[in-house]
């Protein structure tokens, strides 16, 4: 069942692409920047494309062109098949007080997995000898989606590979689970969907270790984007979930994939972790995103219209949240702030992409036309808003945005992709030559 991945990331992630009388493009490249993710003073980006040497590549302070030899880390796949489509840098997984790396491997071997690559990490590190916690059954892609953090403060971080392709048995399919390690590598939980073709955590749709209840205790929250759910599953975890019977299941309207991207951060300033989640497929594709407000409890299960803000995107096919992350707040308004892509927005031509940022609370906001900021890509079917994130790149204790445009073509490769970081402070109608970084394969 190797849906998930089984184009070279190209579209299967996400849904169907518009209509087109085109024939695919057969993307050839790196696809630098597929996934994304910033610690303070370092851009993380992979480039699963690379025949031979795909993997995930940081940037300590990055600034100015540069190419992925010119990064800080490196760690590379050798001849494993599309490593670092998703990835997770982890504050620390092993209690050793140095951070690590969790590298998905979705389609290594039959089952999937992921790597856990240990700090300080080297310069360049090649994987295969590190530990590896493969998945349980032929097909269903363990790793496709990874993540980590604290579930209890002050404990290692535990860590979540999400293998949206499984099935419960042969009538039930595409179910997909996902489960959690301690940082012995034991299985301490496993949170499953009971409805077919829900695909649990697939894509950018797992949260590990935000507090979402206010008790004290990190929470997980995952989209089952094929049954137009998104899950709050409060912490501590043991032994075998049902992601609907394990807290707050939220329900979107049918067909809009609901919860394909989420994003965790206080978008109105009270205290509590609000949720960004993304509904690309909804209108006509033209995508958008619902904004509930926390804390998170029982009484919060039910339908998400009934209770939160709603977003609309701005021209059908653009599928405006399919990548979503939040921002620490820029404004000093004590709200933080939402950044949304919409990769398959028109732009200087078909499919150059879009991303809006949006400046909290967003409460008065209907559609993304009235974004504080308009990033679009500046090559036809690029994608840019492939993939979002946003914090502090540089060091200079300012959040910025990074947008990545995975299958833009460069230098004639086609595929080549191209990640930019812009100051946080943009405004108005915002082009990618306004970055102070950017990243190419070469």
């Amino acid at each position: 069942m190797r849906w998930v991945l089984a184009s070279v990331l190209a579209i299967s992630c996400g849904g169907d692409p518009p209509p087109s009388s085109d024939p695919p493009r057969v993307l050839e490249g790196p696809l630098v920047g597929s996934a994304l993710a910033v610690t303070p003073g370092t851009l993380w980006a992979s480039a699963p494309g690379i025949e031979g040497d795909g993997g995930v590549y940081a940037f300590a302070a990055p600034h100015g062109g540069l190419v992925l030899a010119d990064a800080s880390v490196a760690v590379l796949g050798g001849e494993r098949n599309m490593v670092g489509a998703s990835f997770a840098p982890c504050a620390d997984i092993g209690g050793d007080g140095e951070p690590d790396l969790l590298v998905g491997a979705p389609l290594h071997g039959r089952e999937g997995g992921a790597w856990i690559v240990s700090g300080p990490l080297a310069a360049s590190t090649a994987l295969g000898p590190q530990p590896f916690v493969p998945g349980d059954d032929d097909g269903e892609e363990a790793g496709a989606v990874v993540g980590c953090g604290a579930i209890v403060a002050g404990e290692p971080e535990e860590m979540a590979l999400a293998a949206p392709g499984t099935d419960r048995n042969d009538q039930v399919t595409g179910t997909g689970k996902i489960s959690l390690y301690d940082g012995e590598l034991d299985r301490v939980a496993v949170l499953q969907s009971t409805f077919a073709g829900s695909h649990l955590g697939f894509r950018t749709s797992l949260l590990v270790g935000p507090d979402m209840d206010l008790d004290g205790i990190g929470d997980l929250v995952s989209g089952a984007w094929g049954a137009d759910q998104v899950h709050v599953m409060p912490g501590p975890f043991a032994g075998t979930l049902e992601a609907t019977q394990s807290g707050p299941s939220l329900t979107g309207d049918e067909g809009e994939g609901t919860g394909y991207a989420l994003a965790a951060g206080d978008f109105d300033g009270d205290g509590a972790l609000d949720l960004a989640i993304g509904i690309p497929h909804a209108v006509g594709d033209q995508g958008g995103l619902w904004i509930q407000h926390g804390p998170f409890d029982e009484t919060q299960d039910g339908l998400i219209r009934t209770r939160a803000s709603r977003i609309d995107g701005v021209q059908a096919g653009d599928q405006a949240g399919f990548a979503l992350a939040a921002v620490p707040d820029i404004d000093g308004d004590g709200d933080d702030e939402i950044l949304v892509g919409a990769p398959f927005a028109m732009g200087v031509g078909p499919q150059a992409g879009a991303v809006y940022l949006l400046l909290g609370p967003a409460t008065n906001v209907h559609d993304l036309e009235a974004a504080d900021a308009i990033l679009l890509g500046d090559v036809a079917l690029g994608r840019f808003g492939w993939a979002v994130a946003a914090g502090d790149v540089d060091g200079d204790g300012a959040s910025d945005l990074v947008i990545a445009a995975p299958e833009s073509d460069v230098d004639g490769i086609v595929g080549a992709g191209a990640v930019h970081a812009f100051a946080s402070s943009v405004r108005g109608v915002v082009y990618p030559d306004a970055a102070f970084v950017h990243v190419h394969a070469e």
